[in-house]
């Protein structure tokens, strides 16, 4: 077999520092563009597979087609460089893995999100010493999560601790909440690495690439030169960063009155989202991926039962198909409550009711719970929580009408942004209808 130097930079040797500990687990490299962030994984994977035959990992990023297009050919340029060819190992592009004559293999990963498996049971057929996600902050976190289960071929022979490497760029999404902020506050915990490198930390950049990312605008700057993950140029979004990702952390919010918040799917990719609420804290989610008007009706009667929600706290998004379900529930629930988005907004004693209809007076009503901290979300699943953060940070100011109101992003816009419907936004945010009539003796359309 060739031998292998790698010489790493000092934010690499510090990341390889624990990728061969016997502690840490999940290791994230980079925060900024041209830092060497694939060079160290590719690296990483070479020498592991040449130190520990017939060991097994995976190489992933969230589409197979822009892994081939650039991991891939850094990949291989690294094997070009220790002089190691064709006759040191075996590229099967059919079924997408490399295997080397020390038998050893790596598995290219697709880590995107298929809405039909949600579970990511494409994974069920892996079996890894360790695995390297590239730009990890474009996968779900539940992607990566379920990959880390799946490492345990041949670590207790080998006394290898399971590990992730994950680099990424800045990003407002799992990766912000699992590294950055923790590291930040330093509350990182022991499992967890985060190595900073910029690219002023890759001696070995083309000068002229960091011309051009010192040429961008501020939000270039910001992001890829200095590593910014806190840089927001958007001054027209509703939340706070912060305050969303606190949602999930405002345990101090007491619980009340029940309630349950429902919104509809369409069609396509659009999910059926059932909330229910003890005052303020969301204390179960019901995600229904496809199902009849009949089924949905069905399982909001038997969560309205299990927990004991009055009829008349019940609120269904009335638009679309939903009319339906909203008309099947009344025959057991009169009192239910269909929320029309375009309605006018609820006539307010306080003069708070300056708005296009009550789907934007309901969202900045929610941005100012949200803001303040008097919400909080206590359902675990990964997937969902990722999802309501990326959809809240996307509630916008939309430029105010022709009359003076107030009015936020209409769906088709936030679709055309995220690539599908914000129904678990859209659920949280019917919610408010409740509070907005609460201190009203009636509640009066405009």
């Amino acid at each position: 077999m060739p031998k292998i130097k790698f010489e790493p930079s000092k934010k690499q040797h510090q990341a390889w520092q624990k990728l061969t500990d016997s502690t840490t687990r999940f290791i994230g490299y980079g925060g900024a563009a041209g830092g060497g962030k694939s060079w160290l994984g590719v690296n990483w994977l070479i020498i592991m597979c040449f130190t520990y035959p017939k060991t097994r990992w995976g190489l992933g990023r969230k589409e197979l087609k822009n892994l081939k297009r650039s991991t891939l050919p850094t990949f291989f340029k690294a094997l070009s460089n220790y002089g190691i060819t064709g006759k040191h190992y075996n590229y099967n592009q059919q079924y997408d893995f490399i295997r080397f004559t020390n038998g050893s293999e790596i598995y290219l990963v697709d880590m995107s999100y298929n809405p039909s498996d949600p579970e990511f049971t494409k994974f069920g057929g892996l079996e890894l010493t360790g695995a390297f996600v590239d730009e990890s902050n474009e996968c779900t976190e539940k992607a990566i999560d379920i990959l880390s289960k799946r490492i345990r071929h041949m670590n207790k022979e080998y006394n290898l601790i399971p590990k992730v490497l994950e680099t990424f760029n800045p990003s407002k999404d799992h990766v912000y909440w699992r590294y950055h902020k923790p590291e930040k506050e330093g509350t990182l915990e022991l499992e967890y690495a985060f190595i900073r490198a910029l690219v002023t930390d890759n001696p070995d950049v083309d000068p002229e690439y960091i011309k051009q990312l010192q040429m961008g605008d501020k939000a270039t700057i910001e992001r890829y030169f200095h590593g910014n993950f806190d840089y927001d140029d958007d001054d027209s979004k509703l939340m706070d960063y912060d305050s969303i990702c606190a949602v999930f952390e405002n345990k101090e919010i007491p619980e009340g009155e029940g309630y349950i918040s429902v919104d509809i799917a369409r069609f396509g990719k659009d999910a059926t989202t059932i909330f229910v609420w003890s005052g303020w804290r969301v204390v179960y989610a019901d995600v229904i991926d496809k199902g009849s008007t009949t089924m949905t009706a069905q399982r909001i009667v038997e969560t309205a039962e299990r927990y004991g929600i009055p009829s008349n706290n019940i609120i269904i998004d009335e638009d679309g198909v939903g009319g339906g379900v909203v008309d099947m529930m009344r025959t057991r629930f009169p009192s239910v409550k269909g929320f029309v988005s375009n309605k006018s907004p609820i006539k307010r004693g306080n003069g708070d009711h300056n708005y296009n209809n009550i789907k934007s007076q309901c969202y900045f009503m929610l941005a100012k719970f949200v803001n303040e901290g008097r919400i909080y979300f206590l359902p675990k699943d990964k997937e969902i929580k990722q999802k309501l953060v990326q959809e809240l940070e996307v509630v916008k100011k939309k430029h105010v009408d022709k009359d003076g109101k107030n009015m936020v992003l209409p769906k088709e816009d936030i679709k055309n942004i995220i690539g599908r419907s914000p129904d678990y936004s859209d659920a949280l945010m019917m919610r408010m209808w409740f509070e907005l009539g609460r201190n009203e003796t009636k509640i009066e359309w405009l």
